[in-house]
């Protein structure tokens, strides 16, 4: 769980994170008087983000399995699944923290490392979902992660697996993720 955590955290960090780095060299606008467009900025945003995670994934794997003798390649080709999964929902956070800042300032920078903070306990990191408090647990059916850890789990108890509930947290991450780009373009057009 916490492999994939990173997953999602590192793809987050990366989006919302390389905008703060503009901002705080006051290089934003020197980008964007370029012939740079926004699209292109966020697709080399999103490929630089897939590069480092692979290359911080090639050191993670290899390290929870000597340090603590859990061998995460036991998931098999899910763990691409899970990855891809992870992975969209930190670049739908990384947008959508990353809009916040833009369209209410740098006083808003903190929702960057507070977001995904705020999601971590409805995501079935830790614990099953049923731990949930029974009124927590509409919020947590929202969030797209929660499925992929509890079908991890599943596939790690030797359960079965709910193709359906994998398919509703991929539909739940691109609507999500559509949403959090549109965002990010309109609070780069209103900043």
């Amino acid at each position: 769980g916490l492999v994939l955590w990173n997953v999602i955290w590192r793809s987050q960090s990366e989006v919302s994170r390389n905008l703060m780095d503009e901002i705080w060299n006051n290089n934003l606008v020197n980008i964007f008087s370029t012939a740079l467009t926004v699209k292109e900025w966020v697709v080399s945003v999103l490929l630089l983000s897939f590069l480092k995670m692979m290359i911080t994934m090639c050191i993670l794997i290899p390290a929870v399995y000597l340090l603590y003798s859990i061998n995460v390649l036991q998931l098999g080709l899910w763990l691409i699944v899970f990855f891809a999964g992870a992975t969209m929902t930190g670049w739908w956070i990384g947008f959508l923290s990353a809009g916040i800042v833009l369209r209410h300032g740098q006083r808003m920078q903190t929702v960057i490392w507070t977001l995904p903070g705020i999601l971590l306990p409805f995501s079935a990191v830790f614990f099953p979902l049923d731990r949930l408090p029974t009124f927590l647990q509409p919020i947590s059916r929202l969030v797209p992660t929660t499925y992929i850890f509890e079908t991890m789990r599943a596939i790690v108890a030797g359960a079965a697996i709910d193709y359906g509930a994998l398919a509703y947290s991929f539909g739940l991450n691109a609507l999500f993720l559509g949403l959090a780009v549109w965002y990010f373009v309109r609070s780069f057009a209103y900043s």
